[in-house]
């Protein structure tokens, strides 16, 4: 009886150990690559972009009058180019 629990031991572990070895082997085989392929076209590629943000000015100056008085008329808006001498408004 001693030997025949022996021999089935054996046999027990002799299965787990070639089961461990084929699963092993099982799992470092490469598997094959599939790749997705496409055939070609012609298309427009449009480039665009979307994006939020803030326009800050490289150059900034502030005007400062020098008289007082209140201000009847505004000859440029805000934002426009200006030359040296250019009317701004008209200040009483």
């Amino acid at each position: 009886m001693k030997k025949f629990f022996l021999a089935l031991l054996g046999l027990v572990l002799l299965a787990a150990f070639g089961g461990t070895l084929y699963f092993l082997w099982v799992k470092s085989q490469a598997k094959p690559v599939v790749y997705k392929t496409e055939s070609p076209f012609i298309a427009t590629i449009v480039h665009k972009a979307v994006a939020t943000g803030s326009v800050v000015p490289r150059k900034e100056v502030e005007i400062k009058p020098q008289v007082s008085g209140i201000v009847e008329e505004l000859y440029v808006e805000a934002g426009e180019k200006v030359k040296k001498d250019d009317l701004l408004a008209k200040v009483t």
